[in-house]
């Protein structure tokens, strides 16, 4: 759902019986509404719960900034007047704690009570958040997302597979450049990464005699937004790697065909796996990499404009057969074996971990992530 305030569409949802109590949910800086999925699933039957995205993320509408504290707390109230909510407990973390104390001055009638987790009436300082603004400008959002995250979990939880969704959740998809001035740097460097990850998975194509022809390399770049994502930042790095940029109108499908057929068949495909599985929203990520590895895995045509339907895009692009393990069903049960240590050696049982198949890892090339519950892995 959306509602429309000065012309900027914020993304809401609610859930629960229309009669039921309200609780809103206000998220923290830099992160989506998702914060709040394991949470909610906790929250006993019949509330009626309220979660949006702020301006600037996840589902809403990022429009130039700066932005002042004065237009998210209308947001806020904006949201609570489309849901109808009147007398509702309000739950602000962080940057959404400063929106409920400020929400709560204004509209007093929308609050019952609040929950100010992780928050102030003032955070910080001008230097601290100028500096944090410098650095993401630079190296954009992942250069200050470890040290967030350290500073939100435990030292037992940081860095276990339980962890990865929530590092997802604080690099959400629509953060705007004019919220925190960072996501140019952000998709230069996500650039970074996929032509890395390119030229060390590609294979050396052979001639009809078997010797080797040069590599195939990335010559080229398309985007739309009309570049507006891209930084000077990126635009040397594009002249670094010699790679062309071509860029067409915003939001013009028509013009980039087989980008949108293969977004919109991987979308719907890990929706039908999440759906079939059961499989909570903070294992998104998992089930995105894993649709991406089963398209990829099967002989198919779409996503290219010539490719032969009789080989998979693994193949076409290593010279490789896909490994049968990325056909494996998600979150089917695995048993992961034990290191020596653990193993007691009388009981088969006992020399490996069951747990459910997330797929390929994305942090340790050629293996697999696999859930076991109670070990922190």
């Amino acid at each position: 759902m959306q509602v429309i305030r000065d012309g900027v569409a914020l993304g809401y949802d609610v859930t629960g019986p229309d009669d039921g109590a309200p609780v809103v949910f206000a998220n923290a800086l830099g992160t989506t509404r998702a914060i709040w999925d394991q949470v909610a699933a906790l929250l006993p039957a019949g509330l009626r719960i309220i979660r949006y995205d702020m301006r600037g993320h996840g589902a809403s509408d990022a429009p130039d900034g700066p932005y002042s504290m004065g237009q998210l707390v209308s947001d806020a109230e904006a949201v609570c007047d489309a849901a109808g909510v009147r007398d509702a407990l309000f739950i602000g973390l962080s940057v959404g704690g400063m929106v409920a104390q400020g929400l709560a001055v204004k509209r007093p009638d929308l609050i019952r009570a609040l929950v100010l987790s992780n928050t102030a009436a003032k955070i910080g300082n001008p230097k601290l958040w100028q500096d944090r603004i410098d650095t993401v400008r630079a190296k954009g959002l992942t250069a200050l997302s470890d040290a967030v995250l350290q500073r939100w979990f435990a030292r037992g939880f940081y860095g276990t597979l339980a962890m990865q969704p929530w590092r997802a959740l604080k690099r959400p998809p629509m953060l705007s450049n004019h919220f925190l001035d960072s996501y140019e740097s952000e998709a230069a460097a996500a650039i970074q990464r996929i032509v890395a990850a390119f030229d060390a998975t590609v294979g050396t194509p052979l001639d009809a005699d078997g010797n080797a022809l040069p590599r195939p390399r990335v010559r080229e770049i398309h985007s739309d937004r009309e570049g507006k994502l891209m930084s000077n930042f990126f635009q040397e790095f594009r002249a670094g790697a010699s790679l062309h940029h071509t860029v067409s109108p915003p939001h013009d499908h028509d013009l980039n065909p087989i980008a949108e057929r293969i977004i919109g068949l991987i979308s719907e495909n890990a929706a039908t796996i999440r759906s079939s599985s059961g499989a909570p929203a903070t294992l998104w990520p998992h089930i995105v990499g894993y649709a991406v590895d089963w398209h990829n895995s099967l002989p198919s045509s779409t996503g290219t404009s010539t490719a032969s339907e009789l080989i998979s895009p693994h193949q076409r692009l290593t010279n490789r057969l896909p490994s049968v393990m990325d056909l494996a069903t998600f979150g089917c049960m695995a048993v992961v074996l034990k290191p020596p240590t653990h193993q007691h050696k009388p009981s088969l049982s006992d020399r490996g971990w069951t747990g459910k198949f997330l797929g390929r890892s994305r942090h340790s090339k050629g293996s697999y992530d696999v859930l076991i519950s109670g070990t922190g892995g």
